[in-house]
């Protein structure tokens, strides 16, 4: 991911981010995004591993927020509620719905609902998709869309998960 930051100018002697595109490897990255960014920036980011990202709080209107899937357990590493964040994985193979739901659970914010979750370029076949949607739906998580809980496409090679009050279709507790 290239690195895109706005800066707006508040005054003469001080700039604000008003919009970060980027890589962030680091809590002291989060840290200095967070002192430069403007209370209304969009912010995109990338992460390898779990950050603790509370720096940010007040900082954003728009956070999104890029990872791998998480291959092993890791500590909660919850995303700010307010405004609720859109959480992309990126990649999963096939095979790897439960590492998935790891990696969605792992970055849940503490009310449990995300403005979205997309997966990007992935393998997951139809089944591992729909184990996917009940796994998270049973642990109540939830995106902010209406009707039944869903993937479907959106754009080119991202599904987006609409994790809704409604169980999936197929869904049998």
């Amino acid at each position: 991911m290239e690195k895109k930051v706005f800066m707006e100018t508040t005054d003469y002697l001080r700039s604000k981010i008003k919009s970060f595109q980027g890589h962030i490897r680091t809590e002291a990255g989060i840290a200095a995004l967070a002192s430069a960014a403007a209370a209304s920036a969009s912010i995109h980011i990338r992460v390898e591993a779990p950050l603790n990202l509370s720096a940010l709080h007040g900082k954003y209107a728009e956070l999104h927020v890029c990872t791998p899937v998480l291959d092993t357990a890791v500590a909660a590493a919850p995303l700010l509620a307010l405004p609720s964040p859109v959480l992309q994985v990126l990649s999963p193979g096939a095979g790897t719905w439960e590492a998935v739901a790891r990696t969605v659970l792992t970055y849940a914010p503490r009310c449990k609902k995300f403005w979205a979750i997309e997966l990007c370029q992935s393998a997951l076949s139809e089944e591992e998709e729909r184990l996917l949607l009940m796994l998270l739906h049973e642990r109540h998580i939830r995106t902010n869309d209406a009707g039944t809980t869903r993937a479907e496409p959106h754009g080119a090679q991202r599904r987006r998960l609409r994790l809704c009050e409604d169980p999936p279709a197929n869904f049998s507790p």
